[in-house]
């Protein structure tokens, strides 16, 4: 049974990056979004899981904070985002703390599932 939910080109580019990855370097923060709103990104997940997905996007904080730190109007707007989107993909989900890599930006994912799994 597999450990990871991505392909293992794409774990192996991903631990890849872990290993080189600079002090504050941060994906979530300088990828380019797919789209904009007020305090939120929808991005490409550069690392997806698509051993599961054929499509797998995040819900990025438009700036750098954990969970902890999020506004009440930064909420609300997630929820709409949330409510809008719910069409869009087959799953809006977050990584508890044991499988978040990114645990110093909120961040949640949409996926739509892969027609063929594995």
């Amino acid at each position: 049974m597999p450990t990871s939910l991505r392909k293992p080109e794409t774990e192996a580019r991903y631990e890849e990056h872990k290993r080189n990855k600079k002090p504050g370097d941060c994906y979530l923060c300088r990828a380019v979004a797919l789209k904009e709103f007020q305090f939120w990104r929808l991005l490409p997940n550069e690392y997806p899981y698509n051993r599961i997905t054929k499509t797998h996007h995040l819900i990025s904080l438009r700036r750098h904070a954990d969970e902890n730190g999020l506004t009440v109007p930064e909420y609300n707007e997630l929820y709409s985002i949330k409510h809008n989107l719910r069409n869009d993909y087959d799953m809006l989900f977050e990584n508890t703390l044991k499988r978040k890599s990114i645990r110093e930006h909120f961040h949640i994912h949409a996926i739509e599932i892969a027609d063929v799994l594995p």
